[in-house]
């Protein structure tokens, strides 16, 4: 009889242990799961605001050409649309990444990139009439400096996340 009783707790017992160390493991891959879609998410968000800010880059850079050379105010327009249009892909990841990182090294050099991009605009002053050549590369370069060392800073985030 006492055999018996011995038996019938200890395969409870096994049992209970088992449902245990089941459901251990399967929050520690939950919760591993959920680590590594929010480090893809932070990943893919991250690399999005560099492309978008490079394409606004870019866009910039050829505005400003554009206004340099005396081209047409049609073509001026059109590149000014563009420029905006550049300006608004840049919006939805950057805010993505002010709202899911809390790294001040990061926030700092996205802040850096950000402002070296749009400050494009003003390369030597607010208007035409004082934008030069070597104002505009000038600008353009500090943007893609900015724009390395956010990479360089969002990479090493990841690493650790």
């Amino acid at each position: 009889m006492i055999t018996t009783i011995v038996a019938v707790v200890g395969t409870l017992l096994g049992a209970v242990v088992s449902g245990v160390f089941t459901q251990l493991t399967a929050r520690r891959s939950e919760k591993v799961d959920r680590a590594e879609r929010r480090r893809t998410e932070l990943l893919e968000t991250m690399r999005a605001l560099s492309a978008a800010v490079s394409a606004h880059r870019k866009a910039m850079y050829k505005r400003g050409e554009a206004r340099l050379r005396g081209a047409s105010a049609e073509r001026i327009e059109q590149l000014r649309d563009k420029s905006h249009d550049t300006r608004d892909a840049v919006q939805e990841p950057l805010a993505t990444i002010r709202l899911l990182v809390q790294d001040a090294a990061v926030l700092a050099a996205t802040d850096e990139m950000i402002t070296a991009t749009f400050g494009m605009r003003r390369a030597d002053g607010t208007t035409d009439a004082n934008l030069t050549q070597e104002g505009l590369t000038t600008a353009r370069q500090k943007a893609a400096d900015a724009h390395d060392h956010f990479v360089a800073v969002a990479a090493a985030h990841l690493r650790t996340v």
